[in-house]
């Protein structure tokens, strides 16, 4: 667990360099204990990032006084010390708060507005891989077949395979169609529910890319689905007020439905 709380936070302080990050994201996909974990910590910190310091605190001192908190510490018994569970109780103040919007919303159903994970499960729909790679004379070369098997297994809903193809044909220097393999490995991320990775690569796609609107529309729907309204917002105005954005509309539908963000 140490180890874990350890390169989870040096994952989101940026400390690792790209073999680390790759190494970090393959670790996510097959390791459900550790992609758990690296949950638990992302949902504490929006909590703290939201500026939840002091009723979090308040939350701890009353566990501390009642005895819900003997039954609550030793159901994280095996994480000895504060630093090892505390993010584990900042997302339970997750969900206590979200338990109380739930209940405020059923006695006040006239004022119900939807989660931004309601959103995302509205909006987001699967890209088609109808962009293809323009081969070279033989068709037969590593790249070619790397991007082929990409490609296959997207189509057929394997993304975690995809997403490892991807990854081989990003990390050779002689691959030039890297703003297109971002932007599947993106989709194969929020699909595989790692919507961090999937920032990562949606924002690394060249602004002069034809897949630039598309990277927008996407990076905005993983802001949604990592609980982040703030940046969310953002590209979501971004999009509404680009005159020839082909997603304008739908962004314009959900800045309405947005929260309001200081």
């Amino acid at each position: 667990m140490e180890n874990n709380f350890n390169d989870i936070e040096r994952f989101f302080n940026g400390a690792m360099d790209a073999k680390e990050t790759a190494e970090f994201e393959t670790r996510r996909a097959n390791d459900k204990e550790f992609a758990r974990d690296f949950l638990l910590y992302r949902q504490a910190n929006e909590v703290v990032r939201l500026g939840a310091r002091q009723r979090l605190k308040k939350h701890l001192d009353e566990l501390g006084q009642s005895e819900m908190a003997v039954t609550m510490i030793s159901t994280y018994g095996r994480y000895y010390l504060l630093r090892k569970y505390w993010y584990a109780i900042a997302a339970t103040v997750v969900i206590l708060i979200g338990l109380g919007y739930f209940t405020y919303h059923s006695i006040h159903p006239g004022k119900s507005i939807p989660t931004l994970a309601q959103l995302f499960d509205s909006y987001y729909e699967v890209p088609k891989a109808d962009l293809a790679m323009v081969r070279g004379d033989h068709a037969e070369e590593p790249l070619s077949l790397a991007w082929n098997s990409a490609i296959q297994q997207y189509s057929e809903g394997q993304y975690n395979i995809a997403a490892e193809d991807f990854r081989v044909l990003l990390a050779n220097s002689e691959f030039t169609h890297r703003s297109v393999a971002n932007f599947y490995l993106g989709i194969c991320y929020l699909n595989t529910n790692l919507p961090d990775s999937a920032i990562t690569h949606f924002s690394s796609i060249s602004p002069t890319s034809s897949l630039n609107q598309d990277a927008s529309w996407y990076l905005a729907l993983s802001y949604l689905k990592t609980n982040n309204l703030k940046r969310a917002s953002e590209v979501f105005k971004n999009i509404a007020t680009s005159k020839k954005h082909y997603k304008k509309e739908q962004a314009e539908e959900i800045l309405d439905l947005l929260p309001e963000t200081d």
